[in-house]
């Protein structure tokens, strides 16, 4: 036997857990990067929160403080903020760690709850192959480490599918309830712990439904699901408006993060997009090839494998659900799909579902040997890192030369005394920065909003990002008009008062 073929048929009868082992210690250096990387916005955002509750306990207003004081910005349930928080208080760590740490956590649980549904609706050999992919794939290799809360509400809706699966293989009444109101609890908390996720995964509820049974009590399961998916719709639906009314409120209190309202027409332009955005080649061909390529290699890498899976009949209506997942919250918020790369983790499970599904379908039309299939996947992860620009190679790249955090941040600590309010002027209101500096913060983003007088009058540093040096004395005085004093300490960095 030739050393590929041997080791093909290695990686075949491997067992699941050593796969899930061999990606915990490729992920675990990673655990200890810092986070200036290309989310460093969202990354920063989350660790941030994460670290005001390690310090100050856990607050459902999600204090961020980087709008001076009341600075409370939650747009969703900080369930994933507080587990974070807890964990790093619990095992000493630092936010970063605890973070991404949290964040594996969750990304490896739904691998696992995948696997489970994959042997359920298809076969133990897709279950594996999703595992693989899942691991293994550039997406998977970079984001399962991220400090970002997506995979915690991706891990409760596939619980909760996982549960709503199995429910009707219980005969004790009260465990089936028991069962029915942890499916919906978890259902209920991915909502809130990221509602555009909980949408975004909300048909795969379906496919229970959809699932044959025996003529035996049909009319009563069904009716019993039927009751289950609606009562998952009403609370979540109910919860979620409930929320946001208490987060819209909390923001209220500060004119900066007021900004953030849910019912502003800022926010609901930025979460929904126009129409002409969805016609625009040049978005779609963002999100369908660039942003899906660490996935597959682009929609059409899915769409080649998605017609090999349609062929199996017993198995064809679930694979239309999964395509429509794939497409239906990208419709829907096509602006955030298009803007943030990493709001595709929320249909990642199911686009690595369709591929296993498409893979097992393609080998077995090849050729019905178990090896074949293994082979496969390796062609498909090759054409996955091999393609060009923003995916493959090069963006498995990012996680090998990993950036430092911008010297700038060493220099403000250097020169702001600890204590000293620095306020940011054309920084927008990237946390990066300030979580680094660890200074009180004032961030005045661009929006022709002036922040509360109580927190200009403790400003006493005023540092300038992407701003020309003309254009920093107007700004100056437009904040500071009654200060008896500017002092320039270097070309970005003044000291008022």
């Amino acid at each position: 036997m030739i050393p590929a073929q041997k080791f093909f048929r290695i990686i075949a009868k491997a067992k699941i857990q050593y796969i899930f082992i061999f990606s915990c210690f490729i992920q675990l250096p990673m655990l200890f990067f810092n986070i200036s990387e290309a989310d460093s916005f969202r990354f920063s955002q989350t660790t941030l929160e994460v670290k005001q509750f390690m310090t100050s306990g856990f607050d459902p207003r999600t204090p961020l403080p980087i709008f001076g004081n009341h600075s409370y910005i939650p747009f969703e349930f900080p369930l994933f903020q507080g587990i974070a928080a807890s964990l790093g208080k619990i095992l000493g760590l630092s936010p970063i760690v605890a973070t991404r740490l949290t964040a594996l956590l969750f990304f490896q649980i739904s691998c696992f709850l995948l696997f489970k549904i994959s042997k359920i609706y298809f076969s133990p050999h897709v279950a594996k192959i999703a595992v693989i992919l899942f691991e293994f794939t550039p997406f998977g290799l970079r984001f399962a480490h991220s400090p970002l809360i997506e995979f915690a509400p991706i891990a409760l809706m596939l619980f909760s599918l996982y549960i709503f699966t199995r429910i009707e293989e219980i005969n004790l009444l009260f465990l089936k309830i028991s069962g029915y109101f942890l499916a919906l609890l978890a259902f209920d908390f991915s909502y809130l712990s990221k509602v555009t996720t909980g949408i975004a995964l909300t048909p795969l509820i379906l496919l229970p439904v959809f699932r044959k049974e025996g003529n035996a009590i049909k009319s009563i399961r069904r009716l019993n699901q039927f009751l289950f998916v609606a009562a998952c719709l009403v609370t979540g639906s109910v919860l979620t408006y409930r929320w946001n009314l208490y987060a819209d409120k909390a923001k209220s209190l500060n004119p900066l993060s007021a900004y953030l309202i849910s019912t502003t027409p800022q926010m609901k332009a930025w979460n929904i997009g126009s129409v002409h955005d969805r016609f625009s080649l040049k978005s779609i061909e963002t999100i369908f090839m660039q942003y899906m390529g660490p996935i597959s290699g682009g929609i059409l890498v899915v769409l080649f494998l998605f017609i090999f899976a349609l062929r199996k009949n017993e198995v064809r209506v679930f694979i239309l659900v999964l395509i429509f997942t794939i497409f239906f919250p990208i419709i829907l918020f096509f602006n955030l799909y298009k803007n943030h790369e990493y709001y595709v983790s929320a249909i990642y499970p199911v686009i690595i579902l369709l591929n296993a599904v498409g893979i097992v379908a393609l080998a077995e039309f090849l050729n019905p040997l178990r090896v074949k299939r293994i082979v496969s996947v390796f062609l498909i992860l090759y054409f996955i890192f091999s393609t060009d620009t923003r995916y493959g190679i090069n963006y498995w790249s990012d996680i090998l030369s990993h950036s430092k955090p911008p010297s700038l941040a060493a220099a403000l600590a250097k020169n702001v005394p600890q204590g000293e309010m620095i306020m940011y002027l054309g920084c927008d209101w990237n946390p990066e920065i300030p979580y680094y500096v660890d200074r009180p913060t004032l961030m005045v983003p661009d929006w022709n909003i002036k922040p509360l007088d109580s927190d200009l009058s403790l400003v006493r540093y005023v540092f300038f990002c992407n701003i020309v040096k003309e254009q920093q004395d107007q700004k100056i005085k437009k904040y500071f008009k009654d200060k008896t004093r500017v002092e320039r300490l270097n070309a970005d960095l003044f000291k008022v008062g």
